[in-house]
């Protein structure tokens, strides 16, 4: 798999806002995050 595909299928992940995550996350942080792990492996599959 590379990062694009790796990147296409994160991005593909909804959360609710009626979602509880666990250890307090909030639904926002956890987008965050998701947002930011797949805009890094785009610049891993499209290199500059």
């Amino acid at each position: 798999m590379t990062p694009a595909q790796l990147a296409w299928i994160l991005s593909q992940i909804k959360f609710g806002e009626d979602l509880t995550p666990p250890g307090g996350v909030s639904v926002g942080d956890l987008r965050d995050y998701l947002n930011d792990i797949m805009a890094r492996l785009t610049r891993l599959a499209f290199p500059e």
